[in-house]
């Protein structure tokens, strides 16, 4: 009977972990599209004012052929402006893993601490973030 009981326990104790996981995922991406979304109309904001007021012929030229352009086929320089701007992406996501990673140490110590079996809890909590880790995007 306990027996039974340790298994139905690990198994209301994986459903729980997956809902809170999806849980999880879902505010981090929710997050990271409205902060991205500020920042991207922030970048275009900033490039409207800037061209605006560079609105040449020969730039308008330029760009309209850089639009067609692909990346690969761009200067170094070229290719190196786009990739500062794309690192103001960066903190988007790091804030959300902290936040995260708050979040699961929180669950992680609440599941070991309704625990009766230390060992199981540890060992259960280990092999689901040890799935999670393994899996490729």
């Amino acid at each position: 009977m306990k027996k039974e009981m340790k298994k139905e326990m690990k198994k209301e104790m994986k459903k729980e972990m997956k809902k809170e996981t999806d849980q999880l995922k879902q505010k981090v991406i929710e997050e990271f599209v409205e902060k991205g979304a500020a920042l991207e109309h922030d970048r275009w904001a900033g490039w409207r004012r800037y061209s605006r007021f560079m609105a040449t012929p020969k730039n308008m030229e330029m760009w309209d052929r850089k639009a067609e352009m692909h990346y690969i086929a761009l200067t170094n320089e070229e290719q190196e402006s786009d990739r500062k701007e794309t690192r103001n992406y960066i903190p988007l996501p790091l804030s959300e893993l902290d936040e995260q990673e708050k979040a699961v140490r929180e669950k992680c110590l609440e599941i070991i601490s309704h625990s009766q079996d230390k060992t199981d809890a540890y060992n259960e909590i280990y092999r689901k973030f040890k799935s999670l880790i393994s899996k490729e995007p």
